[in-house]
């Protein structure tokens, strides 16, 4: 049996800002857009970066805070943590995210598994990039699989 990954889905506010701010910032391009009446949800599927986000707005919808503590803090909660992103060029992409005037809560930092730039979307959802070093690749450490080093 054949499985995979169809979509992330995040809910959000303002669902013509999340798409406006995904567009801006990484590229993504609108597939679909409806009303799941069923759900009373509207949703956009965007498409970018070799994957698809469900974005889900739905009214009265409510932030609950501990989903979005800053880190360390925001592990104390269960469940989604961020989205994960790998890049080969991690100084360059964090230049062009300043230029963008994104939200961040780091930039480069070294970590064990190799250096990280965090950033907040339109929704306060946390989104951490990683590229791999040459020191976490010798020890075996990776921040995902070893497919070869996204560009």
């Amino acid at each position: 049996m054949h499985v995979q990954l169809q979509s992330i889905a995040i809910s959000v506010e303002d669902l013509d800002r999340a798409i406006d701010w995904w567009h801006r910032i990484f590229g993504f391009q609108v597939v679909t857009r409806t009303h799941l009446e069923a759900l009373g949800a509207d949703v956009a599927i965007i498409q970018g970066l070799d994957f698809r986000l469900e974005l889900i707005q739905v009214p009265h919808a409510q932030r609950f805070d501990a989903l979005f503590a800053a880190p360390p803090a925001h592990l104390l909660a269960i469940g989604a943590k961020a989205l994960v992103l790998e890049t080969g060029d991690l100084s360059s992409l964090t230049r062009i995210l300043e230029e963008h005037g994104v939200t961040f809560l780091w930039q480069e930092l070294a970590l064990e598994i190799g250096v990280a730039t965090a950033i907040r979307d339109s929704e306060g959802n946390l989104i951490n990039i990683f590229q791999k070093t040459a020191s976490s690749r010798s020890n075996g450490l990776t921040c995902g699989t070893d497919a070869g080093d996204p560009e």
